[in-house]
């Protein structure tokens, strides 16, 4: 299959209001996506993040499909979740010395 990765924003123009999921498959609750983050920036969870209960209609049971994504952009995405924020993190880190 086709695989590109993206290295600058991508901008795609749409005729249709439609939601795309920017990412792969994998599946992580927010709270452990934050925790995670926070581990690799070295910063307590707690002094950064603040945990609101879910508004009533929203469902736990989250099915993401990149099939839009791919459609719109030829990407696949091509690393984990945690090597994908770490290469964000680093190049934020030289985007900001």
């Amino acid at each position: 299959g086709y695989k590109r990765q993206l290295e600058r924003p991508l901008l795609v123009y749409s005729d249709e209001n439609i939601v795309v999921n920017i990412w792969s498959e994998e599946l992580i609750k927010t709270e452990e996506l934050a925790a995670l983050i926070c581990n690799k920036l070295g910063i307590n969870y707690s002094d950064y993040v603040r945990e609101e209960p879910l508004p009533e209609k929203m469902t736990l049971d989250k099915q993401p499909d990149v099939s839009r994504q791919y459609k719109l952009t030829g990407i696949v995405p091509s690393v984990d979740l945690s090597t994908g924020i770490d290469r964000v993190i680093a190049k934020l880190k030289n985007a900001w010395h």
